[in-house]
């Protein structure tokens, strides 16, 4: 889950000590429509305070770029509209993606943004993060969307929660059949048929819950009890990913960045990190 903050001075410390920083959201399937959330993941070094504490955050910060506090420099991704930005370290963006906590972090692994930054290896190797729990994460949210349709309040709001149905779905099956690609030109298809009228489509939700759940129990559980897919990922990946990241972490633009992030702030991130331990994360 999101720890919110609002410090600015923090935002801007973290914006420049990320190791990458990569555009999230329904841009990454080709799905944006004129009312769409610009919104940003960063990828942060483990900074000194972190490594040396007894706690394991598995939490993620998100900060929340408005109006008001906008520049008249629109050369950064940062300072240009309202949006939201994501903090997670690396270790923990790894871990949400193996183990399916967060599905945003595993479809990072296939952006081009990141293919393109000093953690390329990690595109290199997205294949080695196709597993059971990741394919169960998206068809538990493809069942949650269906579960809560009925709050949503608004038509746009609406159009989008049957889309989400319809792309958790798709992506599991494509990870299951070794396929899987951000942008489907089928679903950027139905989504347009979707936006244009979406009542058309909310009498199908009952199948779409059916499809999700029949391809949970016959297919997808079937095939990880014959031993046919991993639950996290291969021990010999693991060690993989164990060397690419030292050698990530020895160099002088990984150690650049995790001076960057001040004592000041390094203390303020682990005093959230220690009331979402015992109070977890309030909204």
């Amino acid at each position: 889950m999101n720890i919110k903050f609002s410090d600015e001075n923090l935002f801007k410390n973290l914006l420049e000590s990320s190791l990458v920083s990569l555009p999230i959201g329904s841009v990454l399937y080709g799905l944006q429509h004129s009312q769409s959330d610009r919104d940003f993941l960063h990828i942060l070094p483990t900074f000194r305070q972190e490594e040396e504490s007894f706690l394991r955050n598995f939490h993620q910060l998100q900060y929340k770029k408005s109006v008001e506090n906008s520049s008249e420099n629109t050369t950064e991704i940062a300072l240009e509209m309202p949006e939201d930005h994501i903090f997670v370290s690396l270790p923990t963006f790894l871990k949400n993606c193996i183990v399916g906590e967060s599905t945003i972090n595993f479809e990072c692994l296939h952006t081009v943004a990141l293919k393109e930054s000093k953690l390329s290896f990690l595109y290199e190797q997205r294949k080695n993060f196709y597993n059971y729990c990741i394919m169960r994460a998206y068809l538990g949210f493809c069942e949650r969307d269906i579960k809560h349709y009925k709050k949503r309040q608004t038509d746009t709001d609406r159009a989008s929660g049957i889309i989400h149905v319809q792309r958790g779905l798709l992506f599991a099956q494509n990870i299951f059949q070794d396929n899987f690609e951000l942008i489907v030109d089928d679903l950027v298809d139905f989504g347009g048929d979707v936006r244009a009228n979406y009542k058309e489509f909310e009498r199908f939700l009952p199948i779409y819950l059916e499809s999700a759940k029949d391809f949970r129990q016959e297919t997808l559980n079937k095939a990880y009890e014959r031993g046919d897919l991993v639950r996290y990922m291969l021990p010999e990946n693991q060690k993989i990913l164990d060397n690419s990241l030292s050698a990530l972490i020895a160099t002088d633009f990984y150690q650049q960045k995790r001076n960057q992030i001040t004592q000041e702030n390094q203390t303020q991130i682990m005093e959230m990190y220690y009331n979402s331990f015992e109070n977890w994360v309030e909204y």
